[in-house]
C-alpha cells in the first residue's frame, strides 16, 4: 500500500498507476504512456456524492406540491361533510401528477446516472466535481462492468440489505479515509476515482 505524504499526490501509468514514486512527489514526472494521474480529494468525493444525493429532490419537491393541494382538498371535503368524503377528479388528478413526477423523473435520472457512468464513468454529481472512476490496475476509464453492474447494482443489493444495508454503508463511507482512498464499492469493483482537473 501506498504512503501518501501529499493529498495531491501524482501517480504513473507504469504498472499500477496508484504506486507511489520511490524517488517521491513529482508532478512532472512521466513514466509508461506518459499520463499522470492524482487521485481524487475525500472533499471532491464527498461534494459529488453529495450532489447526486441532492438531485432526486428536483424531483420530489415538485411532486410534493399538488400533492400536498390534492390532500388539501380532500381533508377540507372531509371537515365539511361529516368525515365522509370521496375523491374528485381534481385531487384524483394531483395525486396522480405527483407520482407520475416522481416515478418518472426518478427512472429518467436513474437511467442518466447509468449512461453518463458506462459512457463517461462519471455520475452528474462526478462531472461537476471534475472526478472520474477508472480501474485501478491500468487507469483506463472504468466501463460498464465495473461502473453499472459492480459499483451500482452489486452494492446496491448490498447497501439495500435489511439492518445490514446501513452497517455496510456507513463502513463503506469511512474507508474512503484510507491511504489510497477506496471505499469498498471501489474494491469491489476494483476501481478508483481521481482528479481530472489541470
Amino acid at each position: 500500500m501506498s504512503n501518501f505524504n501529499n493529498p495531491d499526490e501524482a501517480f504513473s501509468m507504469a504498472n499500477n498507476p496508484y504506486r507511489a514514486s520511490p524517488s517521491g512527489y513529482n508532478a512532472d514526472e512521466t513514466k509508461g504512456e506518459g499520463k499522470v494521474l492524482r487521485l481524487a480529494s475525500v472533499g471532491k468525493r464527498f461534494l459529488g456524492w453529495l450532489i447526486d444525493s441532492l438531485i432526486p429532490l428536483l424531483f420530489v419537491v415538485p411532486a410534493i406540491i399538488p400533492m400536498v393541494i390534492a390532500i388539501g382538498n380532500l381533508y377540507q371535503a372531509a371537515a365539511a361533510g361529516g368525515g365522509e368524503v370521496e375523491m374528485d377528479p381534481a385531487s384524483a388528478s394531483l395525486l396522480a401528477a405527483g407520482w407520475a413526477i416522481i416515478i418518472f423523473g426518478g427512472l429518467a435520472l436513474f437511467i442518466l446516472q447509468i449512461v453518463l457512468l458506462v459512457t463517461r464513468s462519471q455520475t452528474i454529481g462526478k462531472y461537476f466535481m471534475n472526478t472520474q472512476v477508472v480501474d485501478f490496475e491500468t487507469g483506463a476509464p472504468a466501463g460498464f462492468l465495473s461502473c453499472g453492474v459492480l459499483r451500482v447494482f452489486v452494492n446496491g443489493l448490498i447497501a439495500g440489505l435489511p439492518c445490514i444495508g446501513i452497517i455496510y454503508f456507513i463502513v463503506d463511507s469511512f474507508y474512503i479515509l484510507r491511504e489510497d482512498r477506496r471505499c469498498i464499492h471501489d474494491l469491489i469493483a476494483n476501481t478508483t476515482v481521481i482528479d481530472l482537473s489541470p
